[in-house]
């Protein structure tokens, strides 16, 4: 009995010293996962991510259950293009807490990207579910609307992100850009959007380019010039501002100056086709038909199925009266789109300049079942 008491109290004591160490290991253990969830944090907002990882990683190594740890690893891994990671990451997160609906609404945009739609629209209206005025997942189901073409749609989630967070530029920003996408009739209004996503960043080149667009689009070309030139200012080796602004110069038939602006696109994306087919119009406009011959070229080794690009070529040659060649690329345009109109139109023209009557009354025809009003136009050209 007497034994029995000692085994005991030896027993119980042991069992305290454990229960002890333990409550000291883990007690430690919490302040050295937040330090790295600390240092992580940092390292997120200086844009290290991959060095962020590491830390969080260490952080939910000694803490299993650290979830915002588990978060952020998914934003870091988002932002690091590692898509699969990144939801691996937040559906740990939901897994250790089925209410997180910033978890859910971070899903919902990695889906999203991915183009994932059914499951990102669950993921977003979950979020929603859980937090009714979070503003992201408003914006996110925005974004798809617009992605799959419903722009009036696009516009409700927009505007229901910004009364959520008033400050979020770039629901401002897509709210504009959907606004240009619908009619000329909601350019003024896509104008104050643009403007009030400039108003919260003034640094914002896109809404400056944005803005440029809509005041182009209304014919307020002096306006477009300036706003597009703000975003050149701000981000100057960036291609696609120098397009738009070539595309304003072009509309208001500035020709050398849009010519100036495609080239310095070209310079800093050679591999934009639009840039080189625009500069081809300009050169055509500008009587430049070699030059336009070029830029036609490089648009279309950029894009062998470039329709318009191949048509262009043709009317070059034909102005220069290469014939042959002339009629090489129109027949190119026509393979990728058989109901070419003005191809078969030129064709006509051409075979009649050839002296090739009969060719050129083929042609002819099939204006005239595709077109009978062009056809009408194009017959005495031929009859003579």
């Amino acid at each position: 009995m007497k034994k029995s008491y000692y085994f005991f109290i030896i027993l119980s004591i042991i069992v305290c010293l454990f229960l002890c160490s333990f409550s000291l290991s883990f007690s430690e253990s919490i302040p050295a996962a937040e330090e790295n969830y600390k240092q992580g944090e940092e390292l997120i907002n200086q844009g290290k991510y991959e060095e962020a990882i590491t830390y969080f990683e260490k952080a939910v190594e000694i803490d299993p259950n650290y979830i915002n740890a588990y978060f952020n690893i998914g934003r870091c891994k988002n932002n690091l293009n590692k898509k699969d990671a990144a939801i691996k990451a937040y559906k740990k997160v939901i897994s250790l807490n089925p209410k997180y609906a910033e978890a859910y609404s971070n899903l919902g945009d990695v889906y999203r990207t991915l183009k994932r739609y059914e499951e990102a629209l669950q993921m977003l209206n979950k979020a929603i579910e859980l937090k009714p005025d979070y503003a992201y997942p408003y914006y996110n189901l925005g974004l798809i609307s617009a992605d799959q073409g419903d722009f009036p749609k696009a516009i409700i989630y927009y505007k229901k992100a910004i009364k959520y967070k008033p400050d979020h530029k770039w629901s401002y920003y897509y709210l504009g850009d959907a606004l240009d996408d619908i009619s000329i009739e909601l350019y003024e209004e896509a104008v104050e959007a643009y403007l009030k996503a400039i108003n919260i960043d003034p640094k914002y080149g896109d809404a400056y380019n944005g803005l440029g667009y809509a005041y182009r689009k209304l014919g307020e070309y002096d306006k477009a010039i300036e706003a597009i030139g703000k975003a050149i200012q701000l981000y100057p080796n960036f291609y696609y501002y120098y397009y738009c602004l070539g595309e304003t110069y072009k509309d208001k038939k500035l020709y050398p100056e849009a010519i100036n602006n495609y080239k310095k696109a070209i310079q800093n994306n050679p591999e934009y086709k639009y840039s080189h087919f625009s500069l081809g119009y300009s050169l055509d406009q500008s009587k430049l038909y070699e030059e336009a011959i070029a830029a036609y070229k490089e648009a279309i080794r950029i894009d062998k199925n470039f329709t318009v690009a191949y048509f262009n070529l043709g009317l070059n040659y034909k102005r220069l009266e290469r014939y042959d060649e002339a009629i090489t690329t129109l027949e190119e345009a026509i393979k990728l789109n058989p109901k070419y109109t003005n191809a078969y139109y030129n064709l006509s023209l051409i075979y009649y300049n050839l002296g090739n009557k009969e060719a050129a009354m083929k042609e002819y025809e099939i204006v005239k079942q595709l077109n009978a009003n062009l056809a009408l136009e194009l017959l005495p050209l031929i009859s003579k």
